[in-house]
């Protein structure tokens, strides 16, 4: 059940979804009616403790999580205080939920889709992958991880690795692998995508 309303969330908000301010950002309220559309009851979200007011700095801090199913993300907002009277810190605790509220939604990975093109982090290839739908994300790539890294830690000690170069998903070579681990780059290449700079 899970995996099929989280699916049908991490789904693009298509075009014109994002809001243009210093950093595009998808609005609260577009998230909210996804999670009504998708989870109706199965979902909830609530603030956790009373807001932190810190008058010293002028500064809302609001913790928040939201509940899918069994899964619980959590999120933090903060917010800036423009005067000290009632009105103002209100709008200030209520901008800071929303954030809060953005950020647990975030970490049920929606809205990656739409604003991974204006986020350095949507460079890495795997999250252009799962964006691109390449390979989604699924309950079967990703069951055992533990596995996985002791699996990778065992064939990297006999020469033998399962990286594929960033560009065109070809199988590395050890020697390539070698190369890469070698220099230190962060992303695997394979010796005809290796990048000039590092030669």
């Amino acid at each position: 059940m899970y995996e099929e309303v989280v699916q049908k969330l991490q789904a693009s908000f298509g075009a014109g979804s994002l809001s243009q301010g210093r950093r595009p950002y998808i609005p609260s309220q577009v998230y909210m009616l996804r999670l009504e559309q998708v989870a109706g009851e199965l979902w909830s979200w609530r603030v956790i403790n009373d807001p932190v007011i810190d008058t010293s700095n002028m500064l809302v801090t609001v913790r928040g999580e939201i509940q899918l199913c069994d899964a619980i993300r959590q999120g933090i907002g903060v917010a800036v205080i423009q005067k000290l009277e009632p009105t103002s810190i209100k709008n200030a605790i209520s901008s800071a939920e929303s954030e809060a509220f953005r950020d647990c939604c975030d970490k049920f990975l929606m809205g990656w889709r739409d604003i991974a093109n204006s986020r350095e982090w949507g460079a890495n290839p795997h999250i252009k992958a799962f964006v691109s739908n390449e390979n989604p994300l699924n309950a079967e790539s990703y069951t055992s991880i533990v596995d996985q890294s002791f699996n990778e830690l065992v064939e990297a000690v006999n020469g033998v690795t399962k990286e594929t170069c960033s560009v065109c998903r070809k199988l590395l070579t050890p020697e390539e692998y070698q190369q890469i681990k070698n220099k230190g780059i962060r992303y695997y290449y394979c010796s005809n995508h290796f990048p000039k700079q590092f030669r």
